[in-house]
């Protein structure tokens, strides 16, 4: 529980958004799934949200009950200057060569993009979003929504239109 995490750590001094229940990638997010707590101040997210930040957004990866929700957790526009700490970048839905690779990407992977002849499309891209394998047949190829720089982006999109790209993980 984040109490005792916080316990540990000093004397609450800062508010974070925590978690009421586990949220799955995708859920979106109503006033009632999350609670205001005390937290120090080493353990506040750097981009502090409010509820109302919140409710109707998307998690992006799964959510533990009693976790910390910062900007990072929640789909939205700000979400690839995030997590690639570039103003210019871009999410783009990217689909696998590989229909068994959207299981074993996560959250926060690195992975470079190449087309099916092995160019480079872009390389030290962040994995933002991956597809919730319960919801899916297996068989059914996942969409990955990857974060990467602007020039990356368009090019990515546009081999995207015509084959399926293939990813390497970091």
């Amino acid at each position: 529980m984040i109490s005792t995490v916080a316990q540990q750590h000093g004397p609450p001094s800062a508010t974070a958004l925590v978690a009421v229940r586990d949220l799955r990638p995708g859920d979106v997010l109503v006033a009632g799934d999350v609670r205001a707590t005390a937290v120090p101040d080493n353990l506040a997210p750097p981009d502090q949200i409010t509820v109302n930040d919140i409710v109707g957004r998307h998690v992006t990866g799964l959510v533990q009950d009693g976790e910390i929700i910062g900007r990072h957790r929640l789909l939205d526009s700000r979400l690839p200057a995030v997590l690639t700490g570039q103003s210019d970048a871009r999410l783009v839905p990217v689909r696998p060569a590989d229909d068994a690779l959207a299981a074993f990407v996560r959250t926060g992977d690195l992975v470079d993009l190449l087309t099916q002849d092995a160019q480079v499309l872009a390389r030290n891209a962040v994995v933002a979003v991956t597809p919730d394998a319960d919801r899916a047949p297996p068989t059914e190829s996942g969409t990955v929504l990857v974060a990467m720089e602007e020039s990356d982006a368009h090019r990515v999109a546009a081999a995207g239109l015509r084959d399926p790209i293939t990813f390497v993980l970091h």
